[in-house]
């Protein structure tokens, strides 16, 4: 059975088939109740719009592309879910593609989505990214960065402002009583991790702590080596900078049989469901995930429909839990950031 057309449609509805075109395209010089027929022929027929016709016609291919640097990260699955979601309220679709942190994977996605003509592309850098981003460029493609960004580029960005939440960590380890806190690092290659590096070293030089770093990867693996070596050299207070150095940190200390709020005090980064799960609850430094990516969504189609936007930034928040929290806070469950 052949498979129902615009023509179809037409008929079925009594209109013109320039009048069924511009119903089904969301025209507004269309009357409402005239789309409202078409919308229902269209219905009755089991009509679909050809999307590559349609794309061909108006430029528009109605997806975009969303680049993250692992996929296996829960803080950028949690992130890429409500890019989908948001996007779809916009009734686009989202191509998803994982970097996987190395720049050559990164090119050849960029390769792929320039092919694919999507209407633009969301993208979480990292270091030797900007040249694999060129492309995006060349073809005048919106783009818009999401969690990290690339220093003096004018792509936009939606970014978290961790350092209040950073601080008042420092802070709270300080009036815990130590002079030492032992910090696992985020990678030099990403903003991200530069930033939290920076924003460590500032808050431990204004309350007078002692920091000893320890560097990782944004994984869990390197999450626990550096926080097995940071206990083995005594520390009792350790702060890691994001939620997978967390979960390898949280492991480390669970193998070693030390008490979490007793015997170590420690702040991780983004409660991720594992991290639920421990006892006496995480304090950690939580980003508006939902958020950006809610905003970042948005700057891309107000990009793409012409309008100039400038670069957001949001304001992180502690979540005091049991894992370091003063006895005197036991009703506290969080501190604003803003």
């Amino acid at each position: 059975m052949a498979r129902p057309t615009i023509r179809d449609v037409a008929a079925r509805a009594g209109v013109s088939l320039g009048t069924a075109s511009r119903a089904l395209s969301g025209n507004g010089s269309v009357r409402p109740a005239t789309r409202e027929a078409v919308l229902q022929a269209a219905k009755d027929l089991d009509y679909r719009v050809n999307s590559l016709a349609r794309s061909l016609r108006s430029n528009h291919t109605a997806s975009i592309g969303l680049l993250i640097p692992d996929v296996r990260n829960p803080y950028f699955s949690q992130l890429a879910h409500v890019v989908e979601q948001s996007a779809l309220e916009h009734g686009v679709t989202t191509l998803l593609c994982n970097a996987d942190e190395r720049p050559e994977q990164m090119a050849m996605y960029v390769d792929v989505l320039r092919e694919r003509r999507v209407d633009g592309v969301i993208v979480s850098p990292f270091a030797d990214a900007e040249q694999a981003l060129a492309g995006l460029d060349d073809d005048a493609i919106p783009t818009v960065f999401i969690d990290r960004r690339i220093p003096d580029s004018p792509t936009p960005s939606v970014t978290s402002d961790t350092g209040s939440a950073l601080d008042e960590a420092i802070a709270l380890m300080s009036r815990l009583g130590h002079r030492r806190v032992g910090f696992i690092t985020g990678p030099r290659t990403t903003s991200t991790g530069i930033e939290r590096i920076e924003q460590v070293a500032a808050a431990a030089d204004h309350h007078g702590v002692e920091v000893e770093w320890q560097e990782g990867d944004f994984h869990p693996e390197s999450g626990h080596r550096a926080a097995t070596s940071l206990l083995g050299s005594g520390m009792r207070a350790i702060l890691a900078s994001d939620a997978q150095t967390t979960e390898g940190a949280l492991s480390a200390i669970v193998e070693q049989g030390i008490a979490l709020g007793e015997g170590l005090h420690f702040i991780g980064f983004d409660g991720t469901p594992a991290t639920a799960l421990i006892r006496p609850s995480l304090t950690y430094v939580r980003q508006q995930v939902q958020e950006m990516a809610a905003t970042a969504v948005d700057l891309l189609v107000r990009l793409r429909a012409g309008e100039i936007v400038t670069s957001v930034r949001l304001p992180s928040t502690l979540v005091l839990g049991g894992s370091a929290r003063p006895a005197a806070d036991h009703l506290t469950e969080e501190r604003s950031c803003a």
